[in-house]
C-alpha cells in the first residue's frame, strides 16, 4: 500500500479514544467539588474538544481562580483514575499501525500534551505517532490551525477528528478533512462544517486514508 497522504492529523478523543468515561467522571468530580451537581450529559460533552479551563469558565465559572482550581480537580482524578476508564475504538490499533508504515502520523488534541502522551502510552499506541501536539498545562492561547503549522510541508496531509474545531483547523491550512460521527460531536455540528469526507466508523476512515 503506498501513502495517498504524505501525513495525517487525528484528534484524539472521540476520533482515536473514547475517552468519555474517564473524563466525564472527572468533570463531574471537579464541579461537585464546587457544589455543582446533576449536569446534564449533553452539558459535560460541550466541554470536551477545547481546553478545559476554557470550556469551564465559559459555561460554569466566569472566574479564574474557581477554574482552575476544578481544573486541578479534574487532573487529579484523570491522572489517578480517567485514562484507565478509557479505551480505543475498534480498529483504531490496526488503523495506527498500518498507516505509521506509510505515512507521519500526528496526534492535534485539546487536552495537555502531557496527559495525551500518558493515554497513548496506556494503551500502547504512542510509540507509532511522529510527534503529540496538545495544549499547555498553565493555558494560554490555543489553536488546531496553529499547531498543525508546526509541521514542515504539512499541505499534503489530512486532519480526522470528531469536532466542529478539527475540520475548520484543517481548512483554515487548506488540507483535506474527515469528520467521524462515531465520537462526540453532533452529526450537524460535524456537517455544518462542510468536511471533505464523513465517516461512520474505524472502517470507513481506513478506506478514505487508503
Amino acid at each position: 500500500m503506498t501513502a495517498k497522504y504524505d501525513k495525517i492529523f487525528f484528534d484524539l478523543d472521540g476520533t482515536l479514544s473514547d475517552s468519555y468515561k474517564g473524563m466525564e467522571n472527572g468533570i463531574r468530580f471537579a464541579l461537585e467539588k464546587e457544589g455543582i451537581r446533576d449536569v446534564l450529559d449533553k452539558d459535560i460533552k460541550k466541554l470536551i474538544g477545547i481546553p478545559l479551563h476554557v470550556s469551564l469558565d465559559k459555561y460554569y465559572f466566569n472566574d479564574i481562580q474557581k477554574t482552575w482550581k476544578a481544573v486541578e480537580c479534574f487532573r487529579d482524578y484523570y491522572v489517578k483514575q480517567g485514562i484507565k476508564e478509557s479505551e480505543l475504538y475498534p480498529g483504531v490499533v490496526n488503523l495506527l499501525q498500518e498507516f505509521s508504515k506509510i505515512s507521519k502520523l500526528y496526534v492535534i488534541t485539546a487536552k495537555p500534551t502531557v496527559f495525551a502522551n500518558k493515554l497513548l502510552s496506556y494503551h500502547k499506541v504512542a510509540y507509532l505517532f511522529t510527534d503529540i501536539f496538545g495544549c499547555k498545562m498553565e493555558g494560554g492561547n490555543f489553536s488546531k490551525a496553529s499547531l498543525i503549522r508546526q509541521v514542515p510541508e504539512y499541505k499534503t496531509s489530512i486532519i480526522v477528528g470528531d469536532k466542529q474545531q478539527d475540520i475548520i483547523a484543517g481548512k483554515e491550512n487548506g488540507i483535506k478533512t474527515v469528520g467521524v460521527l462515531y465520537g462526540y460531536g453532533t452529526e450537524e455540528e460535524i456537517k455544518d462544517s462542510n468536511p471533505d469526507f464523513t465517516v461512520h466508523s474505524v472502517s470507513e476512515l481506513k478506506a478514505i486514508l487508503s
